[in-house]
């Protein structure tokens, strides 16, 4: 029996699906962290 408004499990394959975006924007982020470590130390030095 079941609930009104009460949603049937993850289904495997969207937890993966959901998984691998979790993936992507870790990565991103990473990249994004590295991109502005670098602005703010060529900002710190005088080159922009």
């Amino acid at each position: 029996m079941q609930m009104k408004g009460v949603k049937q499990p993850f289904r495997h394959s969207e937890i993966t699906r959901i998984e691998a975006l979790k993936v992507t924007h870790r990565t991103a982020l990473a990249q994004l962290d590295a991109l502005f470590a670098s602005l703010q130390q060529r900002a710190f030095a005088g080159e922009l």
